[in-house]
């Protein structure tokens, strides 16, 4: 597959990367609705992961269209090698990740850009719209929050923290990336994200929050965003490790309770794995490494709080009895 030539860098203002893995089917969807955007100083660079399906001819048709369309084809390595071939070909000030399967508004680089602008922060982030079937959903801060936002990505992380963990939804500064020699990392199945994210924080002081839906999340294409195995379950400890030095160092206020909550989230998780054998064992076995992470704290869920004082209590066998009793009612 032809790669298509690199446009100038005087030419380019947001660089959007979108890795893309037999998307065929949704490719042209999140395309055009970059592709229609009000801003157009911005280069689309398509990373083709290896993909068996027709997905190269959709882009490439699209790109015969519109020239800002660049077209990538890789060995099969991941999201993560395909997000860093991305970074490695941007030319832009700015980077913007769009998943394949998702999409934006028509105003989100426009809205996105013209924040920087107007508050010279270090990173944007924005509400999204969760879309399942003909059910959506909008997730934004209440207005509660929005009044509490200081401007301080070390005062705000925790109040933005449902927000803080996809690369999408923002638009970085390119010579932050390059000034930390910044990747994804590519031993990552899983978290890997939370992981190029959090790093990029440490660099950053001022964010500013977009209270609208303007990228599209589309839940009907499950991906490893939603796997749960042993791989995943090192990936989440190798990260719940950093974050909870990050948070640490960085003095994050609320930052334990952040933890707290990602503790709570990765026993949801890994508690039961499907098709596991001697279960109550190896479940015990991750608890008891989650638990070491699991400092006094206050959640902000009264179910988590039970969870969590249990997990506190090294109450294992309760834990995997609770949730084996609610995986059992769902079958």
């Amino acid at each position: 597959m032809k790669v298509s030539e690199k446009r100038g860098q005087e030419e380019t203002v947001i660089s959007v990367i979108i890795p893309m893995y037999n998307s065929a089917a949704v490719i042209k969807r999140c395309l055009t609705s970059v592709m229609r955007q009000s801003f157009r100083d911005t280069e689309i660079i398509v990373i083709d992961d290896g993909s068996t399906d027709h997905g190269a001819d959709v882009v490439l048709e699209l790109a015969s269209e519109d020239g800002r369309i660049r077209y990538i084809r890789q060995e099969n390595g991941g999201v993560s090698r395909a997000r860093n071939r991305g970074l490695d070909e941007a030319n832009g000030e700015w980077i913007c990740f769009i998943d394949s399967d998702d999409a934006i508004e028509a105003d989100y680089l426009s809205s996105m850009y013209d924040c920087i602008q107007e508050t010279a922060c270090d990173i944007v982030m924005c509400g999204f719209r969760a879309v399942s079937g003909n059910r959506s959903s909008n997730w934004l801060l209440s207005e509660a929050a929005m009044d509490s936002l200081k401007g301080s990505l070390r005062e705000d992380l925790v109040t933005l923290r449902c927000f803080i963990s996809s690369p999408c939804m923002k638009i970085f500064r390119k010579d932050r990336i390059e000034e930390l020699h910044l990747r994804f990392r590519e031993d990552m199945v899983l978290a890997e994200d939370r992981y190029f994210n959090n790093h990029y924080y440490t660099k950053c002081n001022t964010v500013n929050f977009i209270n609208r839906p303007l990228y599209i999340y589309y839940r009907d294409n499950a991906g490893l965003s939603k796997a749960a195995n042993s791989v995943c379950f090192e990936n989440e400890m190798d990260n719940l490790a950093y974050m909870v030095s990050f948070m640490e160092n960085a003095k994050i206020k609320q930052g334990k309770s952040f933890i707290a909550e990602y503790i709570c989230q990765c026993i949801r998780r890994y508690v039961l794995l499907p098709g596991e054998k001697d279960t109550i064992w190896s479940s015990r076995k991750r608890l008891k490494r989650i638990r070491q992470y699991a400092g006094p704290a206050k959640l902000w869920k009264r179910r988590d709080t039970v969870i969590y004082r249990l997990l506190r209590m090294r109450c294992y066998w309760l834990i995997y009895s609770y949730f084996r009793i609610r995986s059992n009612k769902k079958v």
